[in-house]
């Protein structure tokens, strides 16, 4: 219970203020935002590099542009029905990236990558999305072994 000196939830209040202070609370619909204009800028043109080493390849793909409605980008590989989708993530800071296969949309490998990596380690972007690229497309066990969870 609160003493008559000091008004409920203030310990609550103080928080709020101290983390507004620092911009570290921010609205969910700033993750979008940030996610929809950093991305369009910087994540698009290597989709569009990644669906032209896949066709290169000779897989069919599709690219799925980001809307309001679905509020995300993908590229989906048409031979193998899986998609490769990039989101925006609770991290203010980071987008993810993830693949599944659209028979069950279970998911089947995520990642976070870091915004900052798309100004100044591009490298290692397309390395994490090489990653989870060829994570989808590896080849699956038929049957588990014994002791496979």
């Amino acid at each position: 219970m609160t003493s008559p000196l000091q008004p409920p939830f203030s310990y609550l209040r103080r928080k709020i203020r101290e983390w507004k202070s620092g911009d570290l609370l921010r609205p969910g619909n700033q993750s979008w935002e940030q996610f929809r204009q950093l991305v369009l800028l910087r994540l698009a043109p290597i989709v569009t590099e990644l669906q032209i080493a896949l066709e290169a390849e000779g897989l069919r793909t599709t690219v799925r542009g980001m809307s309001e409605e679905t509020r995300h980008l993908s590229l989906t590989v048409e031979d193998f029905d899986i998609e490769i989708t990039f989101d925006s993530d609770e991290n203010p800071h980071a987008f993810q990236v993830f693949t599944y296969r659209r028979a069950n949309r279970e998911g089947d490998c995520a990642q976070l990558i870091a915004y900052r990596d798309l100004e100044l380690n591009l490298g290692r972007v397309i390395e994490i999305i090489e990653g989870v690229a060829l994570h989808a497309l590896g080849p699956r066990r038929a049957s588990k072994e014994p002791g496979d969870q």
